[in-house]
């Protein structure tokens, strides 16, 4: 799989922080119910960020080859 990523408008370096971004919204909704440190792998999917690329203008796409 490769993952392609376009953040025109120099929006690139907004993207590091959207998923703390996603993260604090999922704990404000009561969606997270572990508690303590963990890694983050497997809180977030490639398309809860959908919104905030949306957002941004930035464009991301999934090919298989």
């Amino acid at each position: 799989l490769a993952w392609q990523l376009s953040a025109p408008g120099n929006h690139g370096p907004k993207i590091p922080c959207m998923a703390a971004i996603l993260m604090a919204r999922k704990l404000v909704a009561g969606e997270l119910h572990q508690s303590g440190a963990h890694p983050c792998m497997g809180f977030l999917q490639l398309e809860d960020f959908a919104p905030e690329f949306q957002r941004w203008g930035i464009r991301a796409r999934v090919e298989e080859g």
